[in-house]
């Protein structure tokens, strides 16, 4: 997910007093930031901006805001992208994957990974297309760690709510650490 703003958004303290549209798991990293959060459905961000409600939004990527023309005001895309690479989520019943030989949930399972990084491929080959439609804004490694940490600590306090919290938690965990050692933003 990308952040696109209508004022730039260059260093972490830009964020202080921006109102920012985005999903509940965000909040904690733009509220540290003192950024104010404003909840509203996708089909209003067009006029909230051209009103001043929202100076920015965090819920898809540049490429989909392009596409449904909120490029045209919200006008700087905030790099790096504000998640690590979409992961895809694919759901399935426990009781019919528990059901399953083994040998069909690997090969699922393997299917599953493959789709995530096609799909992740054509988004990042499709967003370096889409950059050009926007004023880029440059995060540095600094000001992201600072938006992490504050993300990181709310997903930590999720965590504690139960052993299916704290196994997603783990699970993401470690995936956001393979991420970061391939650097994959850079």
């Amino acid at each position: 997910m990308s952040l696109v703003s209508i004022p730039p958004v260059n260093t972490y303290e830009d964020l202080e007093g921006l109102r920012i549209s985005t999903m509940p798991e965000y909040v904690p990293c733009y509220g540290d930031a003192g950024a104010i959060v404003v909840e509203m459905p996708i089909e209003e961000y067009y006029i909230a901006g051209e009103t001043g409600v929202i100076d920015a939004i965090n819920w898809a990527s540049g490429i989909y805001y392009y596409k449904v023309g909120l490029h045209e005001l919200f006008t700087h895309l905030v790099d790096p992208p504000m998640t690590t690479p979409w992961q895809g989520n694919i759901i399935i019943n426990k009781d019919l994957w528990d059901g399953m030989p083994p040998d069909l949930q690997k090969i699922l399972s393997y299917a599953f990974i493959q789709s995530s990084m096609d799909s992740w491929a054509r988004q990042y080959s499709a967003y370096t297309h889409y950059c050009q439609y926007y004023d880029m804004c440059y995060l540095s490694d600094e000001d992201v760690a600072k938006l992490e940490a504050s993300s990181r600590a709310e997903w930590a306090e999720w965590a504690e709510r139960g052993p299916l919290a704290m196994r997603a938690y783990n699970l993401m965990t470690e995936y956001f650490a393979e991420t970061e050692e391939a650097r994959w933003y850079r």
